[in-house]
């Protein structure tokens, strides 16, 4: 069975869905101190949630913009990870429960794969290009 970019495309949506809901159950923007508080939370994963279902019938169609798309939503999963992990270094309470934890780090997971998967297809791209 191949690996395809969809397939860890939607993996990766998935996880990144079920993190807002357990930070938000967490009140995560009063721990990290997010100006404009519980707005900027809900707008911020608003606007993601809508570049990633605009991203998703790119890779379908395998347009010239797939990779882009799913580099972004990489960039966003391993950003994500990374932004709990300062906040932890910097004092902010580890509430994590083990589910939130396994999250975070599939959230870590699954990002890599694909911006993997998303450098090929672009390297590809440039080749057919020369």
């Amino acid at each position: 069975m191949t690996l395809r970019p969809t397939d860890v495309y939607l993996a990766n949506t998935a996880l990144l869905m079920g993190h807002p809901v357990d930070s938000g159950m967490r009140r995560d923007w009063i721990e990290f101190g997010l100006p404009a508080g519980e707005q900027a939370f809900i707008v911020s994963n608003v606007v993601m949630f809508l570049i990633v279902l605009f991203g998703y019938p790119q890779l379908v169609e395998r347009s010239l913009y797939a990779p882009g798309f799913s580099l972004c939503l990489g960039l966003t999963g391993i950003l994500t990870f990374l932004l709990h992990g300062i906040g932890v270094q910097m004092g902010v309470p580890n509430r994590f429960t083990l589910v939130a934890e396994a999250l975070l780090w599939a959230i870590l997971a699954a990002p890599v794969v694909q911006a993997w998967l998303a450098m090929r297809e672009l390297r590809g791209k440039v080749e057919a290009v020369r």
